[in-house]
């Protein structure tokens, strides 16, 4: 019943985005259109599905934008915006901890942000919780009695101690040199110091450690950067902090375009859509990858890996070798004869039938009749059980990549179609609003198709047997069914017959229901 959309439904629908698609129109500029908000409402269009959907146009023909399964509420910040954030809560947290700015930052890291948790772990044990940051090396193995209590004053950093050397360079304190230290009592020069933490900045590293072995303790910002001289290695510094304490706040993530300075900020970092209202660009909060419900982040990345390492193997495998059939190792033919003798076993067989080459006798062109082998597999369980894992992926991977084609081929589609449009208004044979339907379908379908593509990595993985294996299969094939309709009517969508928008409309929202509906069940 879930699939069904009553008349009335499709009616107030219909109206929300004609009227969503007349706002757009009656706009003379779409910068200023585009940059309202941050609730995804207006995409650039790239060959990835997200990155061009306008979803003013799109949630028009849903009831609320925040209906979406997809959505969470989050903001778009600029650099100056995320600063003040951080420095408010350092500040908060130096007023509540009695703390240092630099050490106050460090602890704060190191609780991912989390103030309250911060100052119940620093009432109960603040040694343990300097510890956990890497300000304090650990206790060594002493009884409780022993341990300082926890009111004791906290180490400082050791600094311009005369009469120390510099343990990396040897090089003595004097008047030009200075030596510092973390609280662990190792000491280096300004000079080993600034080289070190250069080094780090080269590899995009902002945690500097201590340079002496098998000491983990942290430096923190104040002494990092009164060794650094060079404004060029001290900017640096800053950046590569910045974009530290950013990964390590979980309702913050850097926008992934290189080039974009936003940052976006959640409630939580959940696997939710967000939308950069900078560049516009699009992805997953919680990975930075592409968005991919239904299947989840540690999924899609061990998708991707696989296609990465196995999909032109895997190609070339299937293509160019075949299981010996009588010990089931793998064999390329490198020959146009099609006696082949197997390297391991030396067994003789055909590269067509993979039949017994001695029963081929005169008859060479027997093998071109079907017959049925059922103990082929039996004979070879260990090569067909690999060939099988192979077939499997090639299933999943080879659909995953026809629908990513086809959300390129339909976005020249798209392109072409508001081009035919243009031409009809040109012609004063009809307005914008006619034919806006057309325009708002095709973004629905590669909304869908996308969902679609990502549908395949989860089924996947899926294990054989699940309880909901089934369901899921079910569902995903009504999707696809329901897209593939919906893509044959926009592709030979006749401008000149308007009783062809019902058609399409039915199906684009049904469409979105049936992609609504999985997203809610499995992601």
């Amino acid at each position: 019943t879930y699939l069904q959309s009553d008349q009335a439904s499709h009616s107030r629908q219909r109206e929300a985005a004609a009227a969503a698609a007349a706002a757009r129109i009656a706009s003379s500029d779409e910068d200023d259109a585009s940059s309202n908000g941050d609730d995804e409402d207006s995409l650039d269009f790239d060959p990835s599905y997200y990155d061009n959907t306008d979803e003013d146009m799109l949630d028009g023909a849903s009831a609320d934008c925040r209906s979406q399964p997809q959505h969470q509420e989050y903001e778009t910040l600029s650099v100056p915006q995320v600063e003040q954030l951080l420095n408010e809560a350092v500040e908060a947290a130096c007023s509540a901890l009695e703390l240092r700015p630099a050490t106050a930052r460090r602890l704060l890291i190191a609780y991912n942000w989390n103030l309250a948790a911060l100052e119940t772990e620093w009432r109960r044990d603040r040694r343990a919780v300097m510890q956990k940051a890497r300000i304090l090396p650990p206790d060594p193995c002493v009884s409780g009695a022993q341990r300082p209590p926890l009111g004791a004053p906290m180490p400082k950093p050791q600094v311009m101690q005369p009469g120390i050397a510099c343990q990396i360079c040897c090089l003595p304190t004097s008047p030009n040199v200075t030596v510092k230290g973390l609280a662990c009592g190792h000491v280096f020069c300004t000079d080993c110091w600034q080289a070190y933490v250069a080094t780090q900045l080269q590899a995009s590293k902002a945690d500097v450690q201590c340079m002496e072995r098998d000491c983990a303790l942290l430096a923190t910002d104040d002494l990092v950067l009164a060794c650094l001289t060079d404004p060029a290695v001290r900017r640096r510094f800053h950046e590569v902090s910045f974009r530290a304490q950013i990964s390590s706040h979980p309702q913050l993530a850097f926008c992934t375009r290189s080039d974009c300075t936003g940052v976006l900020r959640a409630k939580q970092r959940d696997a939710r859509l967000v939308v950069c209202a900078q560049c516009k660009s699009a992805f997953c909060f919680a990975c930075g990858l592409d968005y991919h419900a239904p299947t989840d982040c540690a999924l899609i990345k061990r998708w991707l890996l696989k296609c990465r390492d196995d999909s032109e193997t895997a190609n070339y495998i299937s293509a160019h070798t075949k299981d010996c059939p009588k010990c089931g190792v793998c064999i390329e033919k490198n020959g146009g004869c099609n006696h082949m003798q197997c390297f391991k076993c030396r067994f003789d067989f055909c590269w067509v039938c993979l039949g017994d080459w001695r029963q081929h006798g005169k008859d060479f062109y027997e093998c071109s009749k079907y017959k049925e082998n059922p103990s082929m597999l039996s004979e070879a369980a260990a090569g067909a059980q690999a060939r099988e894992a192979l077939r499997k992926y090639l299933h999943y991977f080879t659909r995953w990549d026809n629908h990513g084609k086809s959300l390129r081929l339909e976005a020249d589609a798209l392109k072409k179609i508001r081009d035919r449009i243009e031409e009809r208004v040109m012609l004063s044979e009809g307005t914008w609003i006619d034919w806006q339907y057309l325009i708002v379908a095709a973004e629905m379908l590669r909304r869908c198709r996308y969902t679609l593509q990502y549908t395949y990595p989860y089924a996947y993985f899926l294990p054989k047997g699940h309880v909901r294996k089934e369901l899921f299969e079910y569902q995903q094939a009504m999707l696809e069914k329901a897209v593939e309709d919906l893509s044959f009517l926009i592709e030979r969508a006749d401008l000149s017959d308007r009783s062809h928008r019902g058609q399409v409309e039915n199906q684009m929202f049904h469409c979105e229901k049936m992609r609504e509906f999985l997203v809610k069940e499995f992601h």
